[in-house]
């Protein structure tokens, strides 16, 4: 809620703060103070990057995110909401703020939409987010397995959120496989990684054929999986005309003969 000293003006849509009298007309004016106010982090300084959430500027906004979130005063609804922006830089710079926020079932729900995102910058800003995501929920689902002594799926230990976990690493795959934008398919893989989800290794192993800058995502990506086609592919690996690729997997190949001998 815009405080009552802090505001938007509704026919210019620039800050304005009653306490002292002033209204900043220019964007780049604006922005600046609200990068200021989020170092500053005063009372006054969290009602004036709030009401920036409302600026006309696209550029305030996305600002204005971030010096509520070094002020710890990013609440939930703003960064769902700022994730459904109509300007895709704000878009980027909500899904870049998220993997810093504990996982909530809204939160994640906004990610699984802005995969989708038409722009690619924050398709991939959301892929590096989910990677983020699913990674944290794969580290408390293997702490579970461990206890239960259970091979089932990641997203089965989610508690209450399988159905959402399986959704955000169906729209990894898709990305990863069909998205035109080769960025976009690497985040995607690099995501896939950091889930664990086995349903995700077909779409990584097929990231083996991709371009180089993939290709080397998608063999990092192999470390969180185990298996025949696993290890096939990262000696096919071997022999790949790209020296970093052929380097990461030597390393893996590596560690799993180390790991074998224990």
């Amino acid at each position: 809620m815009i405080s009552d000293m802090v505001a938007t003006d509704e026919s210019t849509g620039r800050i304005k703060d009653s306490a002292v009298g002033y209204v900043l007309s220019s964007s780049t004016a604006r922005q600046e103070e609200v990068a200021l106010a989020g170092h500053r982090a005063r009372s006054s300084d969290g009602r004036l990057a709030r009401a920036a959430l409302c600026d006309t500027d696209p550029k305030v906004r996305a600002t204005a995110l971030g010096a509520l979130a070094r002020m710890k005063g990013l609440e939930l609804d703003d960064l769902v909401g700022a994730l459904a922006d109509p300007d895709p830089h704000v878009r980027s710079r909500a899904c870049a703020i998220s993997i810093f926020m504990p996982y909530h079932r809204e939160l994640a729900t906004a990610l699984l939409s802005t995969l989708s995102d038409s722009d690619d910058g924050a398709a991939l800003a959301a892929a590096s987010a989910t990677g983020e995501m699913l990674g944290a929920l794969r580290d408390e689902a293997d702490q579970q397995r461990e206890i239960q002594m259970s091979k089932a799926p990641i997203s089965s230990f989610v508690a209450g959120q399988a159905d959402l976990a399986s959704a955000l690493v169906d729209a990894l795959i898709k990305m990863s496989s069909s998205h035109k934008n080769p960025l976009c398919r690497e985040a995607a893989i690099a995501a896939l990684g950091s889930a664990g989800d086995d349903r995700g290794l077909p779409a990584i192993l097929r990231g083996m054929e991709d371009r180089p800058a993939v290709r080397r995502r998608a063999t990092i990506a192999l470390a969180s999986f185990a298996g025949e086609r696993v290890e096939e592919a990262l000696r096919a690996a071997l022999e790949d005309r790209d020296w970093q690729v052929r380097s990461a997997a030597e390393e893996l190949l590596h560690i799993t003969s180390d790991t074998s001998l224990d």
